[in-house]
């Protein structure tokens, strides 16, 4: 075991603190190899993707999320974006059922009521459900409005600070007064 650690420190010198087993110092003993436990495992928020909206997405609109091209405004612009397409999918669709399931409104009834097969009034005891399906066609208008105000923030921001360079997107090239002549004899060097 070596007694120093040994270590390249950021001045470019070697650790001189005392090493320990492994032959470096507690600064330099290597990296974590995580939890040791099943208890700690939970615990470990090593690899959780940050973000204000990343736990709101479903699976399949990540990607969505991550594809959407934006300036400035970027998370806010690309949430608008990727909830117009789950609002355009969802309407006139069958998934609209796992939707409304939880937007069901359970009614109990309990009266009298004529009933034909006793020719009496009896009691009743009756469950209705009513599912308050969303207005698909409302959310994507302001959805779409939303968008639309949002990109007109980001062309202000950029008329107000202009990015330093530019990409290039399209090059056109007018020859005006071009040689007429296209003999080859005449590709000469000037002279």
């Amino acid at each position: 075991m070596a007694n120093w650690c040994g270590a390249k420190t950021r001045a470019g010198g070697q650790c001189k603190a005392p090493a320990m087993a492994n032959g470096r110092c507690r600064v330099h003993g290597g990296k974590s190899t995580g939890p040791k436990t099943d208890a700690a495992r939970p615990g470990n928020t090593n690899a959780v993707k940050h973000g204000f909206y990343s736990d709101a997405l479903l699976p399949e609109e990540r990607l969505l999320y991550e594809r959407a091209e934006v300036g400035s405004l970027d998370d806010e612009i690309r949430l608008a974006r990727v909830k117009l397409h789950r609002f355009v999918r969802l309407s006139g669709s069958l998934e609209l059922q796992d939707m409304v399931d939880g937007a069901l409104e359970v009614t109990r009834k309990i009266g009298m009521a004529y009933d034909p097969l006793i020719e009496d009034m009896a009691p009743y005891d009756k469950k209705e459900f009513k599912a308050a399906a969303p207005d698909y066609a409302d959310l994507i208008i302001r959805q779409i409005d939303l968008i639309r105000k949002l990109e007109l923030a980001r062309k202000d921001m950029l008329k107000d600070n202009p990015p330093e360079d530019l990409p290039v997107t399209k090059i056109q090239i007018e020859v005006i007064g071009g040689r007429k002549n296209t003999n080859p004899s005449d590709d000469g060097p000037a002279g």
